[in-house]
């Protein structure tokens, strides 16, 4: 999927994680038209990267060929603002993941002054590369 989403010109997808991912780091232009049964997870994702100015969001209730071919033709004419949103958004993810761990692993391994002697977690065990 990785080489189609990079030969192409824009992507029409549902707005699963990776999709969306593969396309943000490709810099490709998207039109996200999310499921919203069993759960709104792609909706939400799409609303908010469309916030951003990273997509083009088409609400399910809204699909019809009309609907479609007037997303693209705005999406295909003008790209450009999607692609300078793309440039400009923050791939920290593995960053902010790492920190937040780091941040639960100091607080689980406190001392507990209420049981002294008492065996540290594994998970306060040094990580061994």
């Amino acid at each position: 999927m990785e080489t189609l989403i990079g030969l192409s010109d824009a992507v029409v997808t549902m707005g699963g994680y990776n999709t969306v991912c593969e396309i943000l780091c490709q810099g490709r232009p998207s039109l996200v038209v999310p499921r919203e049964t069993p759960r709104l997870e792609q909706r939400i994702r799409a609303e908010m990267f469309c916030r951003q100015g990273l997509v083009e969001f088409l609400p399910w209730a809204e699909l019809s060929p009309a609907t479609l071919r007037q997303r693209l033709d705005r999406l295909l004419d003008a790209p450009e603002p999607y692609r300078q949103a793309m440039a400009r958004f923050p791939f920290s993810g593995l960053s902010v993941i790492s920190e937040r761990v780091a941040a639960f692993r100091q607080d689980l391994c406190r001392p507990d002054p209420t049981r002294p002697g008492a065996r540290p977690d594994p998970a306060c065990l040094p990580i061994v590369e």
